[in-house]
């Protein structure tokens, strides 16, 4: 079964200055970063690297189900005519 993506951007960056780049993607729930060229870094670390800096994100907000807030009020009605049985 072959994937098949909401996003997908190729950036070329400059290897002399660092660059912004702002994506503004909504609802990623997977992020993935891929480099070609270059040399080899190897176990060590040396050779060329690519690096990440200042990387932000922002999350959603969860939204409860309809079910939890049914839940939630159908609770708070028993607990509402409980008390007020025990006040007769």
């Amino acid at each position: 079964m072959r994937k098949s993506y909401k996003y997908s951007k190729t950036v070329t960056v400059n290897t002399v200055a660092p660059t912004l780049f702002n994506f503004d993607f909504i609802g990623i729930d997977r992020l993935k970063f891929t480099s070609s060229g270059g040399t080899y870094a190897g176990v060590g670390g040396r050779g060329e690297q690519i690096a990440l800096d200042n990387f932000t994100f922002n999350t959603t907000k969860s939204v409860p189900e309809p079910i939890s807030v049914l839940g939630l009020l159908t609770f708070g009605a028993l607990g509402a005519t409980c008390a007020l049985k025990r006040k007769r």
